[in-house]
């Protein structure tokens, strides 16, 4: 080989080395998405699957055109699987973590997904909104509105009825939570759609 070969074939491999692992990487679902619904609700099927829906695409679509961070071994050693994906839509950072778990384990845990929204180039938690849906049904049981969005100067919590809680808390903000969730799955499905 010359030299001139030589250094090409090295500036080929220093540039394949030099593109993010996520370019290349196509996840696999490990294990099937699975809806299951919160203490007293019944699951509903159109609410679950889109949930779903936005789940596999996160894990899924780690090549998706704008996207900021792709981490297909997010939480490895606690879950199953687990995926975070960040980007960035109409001015705002979303951070979206995708839990799959293994249903034929012996500690069944529910598959999940969660979000960190915040004014695009801001950090910590101080302008961060905070919200869950642990089993996957299309309705957000867990939130975190802090004192500088919640348009009353004060934080801002929510938690459903759930086992640890069965009383919830904040109970009177649901809709609010829940407008926010659907509003995210939705410009989730658009940000993973488009072409």
């Amino acid at each position: 080989m010359n030299r001139r070969d030589f250094l090409k074939a090295l500036g080929m491999t220093g540039a394949a080395l030099a593109v993010p692992k996520f370019a290349y990487a196509q996840n696999q679902l490990q294990y099937p998405l699975v809806s299951d619904p919160d203490l007293d609700t019944n699951l509903d099927e159109q609410l679950a699957s889109k949930a779903r829906k936005v789940a596999e695409y996160v894990i899924t679509k780690g090549n998706q055109k704008g996207l900021l961070s792709y981490n297909p071994n997010f939480g490895v050693g606690i879950y199953d699987q687990g995926v975070q994906a960040i980007m960035t839509i109409n001015g705002q950072s979303y951070t979206v973590g995708v839990v799959n778990n293994d249903k034929q384990r012996q500690i069944k845990s529910p598959d999940m997904m969660f979000f960190w929204v915040r004014p695009e180039g801001t950090i910590g938690q101080s302008q961060s909104t905070t919200f869950r849906d642990m089993g996957l049904d299309g309705r957000c049981d867990f939130g975190i509105i802090p004192e500088g969005s919640s348009g009353n100067g004060q934080r801002i919590l929510y938690r459903a009825r759930e086992k640890n809680a069965p009383n919830g808390e904040g109970l009177q903000h649901r809709d609010r939570f829940q407008e926010l969730y659907s509003e995210t799955l939705d410009k989730l499905v658009q940000f993973y759609e488009r072409k």
